[in-house]
């Protein structure tokens, strides 16, 4: 097809972004009934073009994203690191509060709010992939190796996690899994898993004896006490989370194997989140596990596959690095969303990638995609280089990433 030409990297990637954008409309449309009752309008239809609108930016930002030379970015991601930590920083101090907590920025005149810490994690997936790249010769050095690598993801964690646990641990463990998938030394990585789960102890503990220095750790208690203990339980906290996540479940309980039919949802009526956290459990209501759960799934594994491919093949540790830590985070940002939904994990306020109602959140995961398409097109631009027998090896041995 001559369209592809304007479209360069993995056809298959851009068919299924298409394809799970067709489901945001059709789950935003649904589960924000309810909102659209309280509005002037009274119709839902404001609210699906409103989202068509942002998919349709975000798709954009692909565009231009995978026209980039994927080498491109690991200077890019300097400055990227420059704006995410003084706005990470900002957002602490002095972000837009929504309950107890301050994720946001007001960007003047336009008064659109975006969390910086989508734009921290994108950039530093792409500082890391470098940063383990051009460090391999001394990976195992803990002052020359493995401390430039460990700094950044301090810094970025540290300054989400007193309003964001959730995401914090995600990047966490994404920047975990490039170190490994990098080949950085075990022991290091165990000694910072093992630090960092006992950091998130001490948070609770503290917390729970003086709030204001985590006014959020009750809540992140809470969530776990939740998930983890019997309905008839007396320890369970009622909350609009614990009343949410129930309905959820109800939802998809209902949906059956074909669902309720489009605009059908009755939980959509009870869920606040249903557009956003929640909007999983409205699809499968809807359409039910044949229509709606399946290829749901269907479609963020297939991303899992093709991401996997384009860092396989991939000529640099750079680019192979930087795929598995974008693929990686989508997927475990989906996997959390759906498991929340469906009762299997506790509540904890991760979008469901490209589906859930958002602006710079699918903004940020378009651009990571579009990065993702940079390495395939570069992929595809390098085949007249002969391959090695191994080409996994071959890309992290490499350190060349500039060149």
């Amino acid at each position: 097809m001559k369209l592809f030409q304007y479209f360069k990297g993995d056809k298959t990637i851009w068919l299924l972004t298409l394809a799970l954008s067709a489901y945001s409309v059709m789950g935003v449309y649904s589960a924000s009934g309810r909102m659209a009752l309280s509005s002037d309008s009274g119709m839902a239809e404001g609210y699906m073009l409103k989202q068509f609108v942002i998919l349709l930016g975000g798709f954009f930002f692909m565009w231009l994203a995978h026209f980039i030379p994927y080498r491109a970015y690991a200077k890019i991601s300097y400055f990227g690191m420059a704006l995410a930590i003084p706005l990470l920083i900002f957002t602490l101090i002095g972000g837009h509060e929504s309950g107890d907590a301050r994720r946001w920025i007001v960007i003047p005149l336009i008064k659109i709010t975006f969390q910086p810490s989508d734009l921290a994690k994108v950039v530093l997936i792409v500082f890391l992939a470098f940063m383990i790249s051009k460090k391999a010769a001394l990976r195992d050095d803990f002052k020359k190796g493995f401390l430039p690598l460990l700094i950044p993801i301090i810094l970025v964690c540290g300054l989400i996690l007193r309003s964001n646990f959730s995401t914090a641990f995600m990047i966490f463990v994404v920047s975990v899994v490039m170190m490994y998938v990098g080949r950085v030394k075990f022991k290091f990585l165990a000694a910072m898993v093992a630090t960092g789960l006992l950091l998130f102890v001490l948070v609770i503990i503290v917390g729970a004896n003086f709030p204001k220095t985590f006014p959020r750790a009750e809540t992140w208690a809470n969530r776990i006490t939740n998930w983890t203990d019997d309905a008839s339980t007396q320890a369970k906290v009622v909350s609009d989370e614990h009343m949410q996540a129930e309905q959820a479940k109800t939802a998809i309980a209902t949906g059956g194997w074909t669902g309720k039919m489009p605009g059908k949802s009755v939980q959509r009526n009870f869920l606040p989140s249903a557009f956003s956290d929640f909007i999983f459990a409205i699809i499968i209501e809807e359409y039910g596990f044949v229509f709606g759960a399946f290829p749901i799934v269907l479609l963020y594994i297939i991303l899992l596959f093709r991401g996997l491919h384009i860092a396989i093949k991939s000529d640099t540790s750079f680019g192979a690095i930087m795929a598995i830590g974008i693929t990686f985070s989508i997927l475990s940002q989906a996997m959390v969303n759906m498991l929340v939904a469906s009762g299997i994990g506790p509540v904890t306020g991760q979008t469901l990638p490209m589906i859930s109602s958002g602006g710079t959140s699918i903004f940020f995961v378009c651009i990571s995609l579009g990065i993702l398409q940079s390495i395939a097109r570069g992929n595809e631009e390098a085949k007249t280089i002969e391959p090695t027998s191994d080409p996994i090896i071959q890309p992290i041995e490499s350190e060349g990433v500039l060149a």
